[in-house]
């Protein structure tokens, strides 16, 4: 539990807000320092790596402790564990990722990798099987509305509540002296920069991405955040002239100041559910370029905060060279992306969750 990734980030956030009024028990492999005095920790110890080892073995050892424990409800964080619950908080659907998709891999994985996701997603697919029937679980929380419909679709039977995931409205902000500062490290001064940021490079769309700052007309900067196969999407970039204008900056605590320092922010993404990388982009007044998703199609209204783009270079070139050539247009898509955003606190999402708790909340 920590406030790195999605799905962990979220339900940090909402622990750390409610946990003067509900007294919670964590069952996690980690947790975060700020977390320690506000929660009673049951950690569960074993092998971290691969996934594939881990996953099974916190599921049979979860599933053990979350039984033992004498709690008026269970939330869980996805299907990872098998006992009954009350709240399973739905940030990805793996069936939904497969029908909307029509693949259990990323696009553009090969060997081990492919084999990688393949395990885990058959792992996935059946824990999901279990664990959100009517006889295991009350509620299903999807994080969007269009996880709200995937959870009504592939799990029937099932009470479906939308709690959206937010965004740290105080720390996610334009920021006019960390542009400055940023831009002045990165010695780029009127060059519009475009931004990615997440992991998982091949579903993220990436790829296409860097195909598409190789066919722009205009001299734009891509700035990557985040960890992944840096050697084989910097020869993606060499083999489409883009290497002098592609820039991996690997994972950065800052990253609210590289969102700052950008002019738009691009993810043309296979599949999503909330994307919370996109909403702090919102946050931070940068027009969005993102393919038409889950939860990212509650954020983006269509020419107006940004636009949705096709997974592929054409597209998404079409659109980069059109947000270069016009500042003022940029200027106004991310003012209208920073005023949506406003409506996705992370306060709303604890609400929002208290709110479920009392409903389901009975004394034994």
């Amino acid at each position: 539990m920590h406030w790195h990734g999605g799905q962990e980030r979220a339900l940090a956030e909402v622990i750390d807000r409610l946990a003067d009024a509900v007294d919670f028990h964590v069952v996690s492999g980690t947790l975060d320092d700020r977390l320690a005095e506000r929660v009673r920790w049951h950690e569960i110890r074993g092998p971290r790596r691969p996934f594939a080892l881990w996953y099974p073995w916190f599921w049979a050892r979860a599933t053990r402790v979350v039984r033992a424990l004498d709690v008026d409800l269970v939330h869980t964080c996805g299907a990872v564990q098998g006992g009954r619950a009350d709240v399973a908080m739905l940030s990805f659907s793996h069936h939904g990722y497969v029908h909307e998709t029509g693949s259990w891999v990323p696009q553009g994985a090969h060997g081990a990798r492919w084999a990688q996701f393949a395990v885990l997603r058959a792992m996935s697919l059946a824990a999901e099987r279990w664990c959100y029937r009517p006889l295991r679980l009350r509620v299903l929380a999807p994080v969007s509305d269009r996880a709200a419909e995937e959870a009504r679709r592939f799990h029937p039977g099932i009470g479906v509540e939308v709690i959206p995931n937010g965004v740290d409205l105080d720390r996610f902000v334009p920021d006019p002296t960390a542009r400055d500062e940023v831009r002045g490290e990165m010695e780029v001064d009127a060059a519009p920069v475009c931004l990615f940021v997440g992991g998982d490079w091949e579903r993220k769309g990436l790829p296409q991405l860097i195909a598409a700052v190789g066919r722009t007309r205009a001299p734009v900067e891509l700035w990557v955040v985040g960890v992944g196969d840096v050697p084989r999407h910097r020869a993606m970039a060499e083999a489409c002239g883009a290497a002098d204008r592609v820039r991996f900056l690997g994972h950065r605590d800052d990253v609210e100041r590289w969102f700052a320092a950008a002019d738009v922010f691009c993810l043309p993404t296979e599949y999503e559910t909330f994307s919370m990388v996109t909403y702090e982009a919102a946050a931070c007044g940068l027009p969005l370029l993102a393919t038409a998703v889950g939860g990212i199609e509650d954020l983006v209204v269509e020419g107006v905060s940004g636009w949705f783009v096709e997974r592929t270079a054409e597209s998404i070139a079409v659109r980069l060279d059109e947000l270069a050539s016009d500042p003022e247009r940029r200027a106004a898509m991310g003012r209208a992306a920073a005023q949506a955003a406003q409506g996705f606190g992370w306060d709303v999402a604890a609400e929002r969750t208290r709110a479920l708790y009392d409903r389901l909340w009975s004394p034994r």
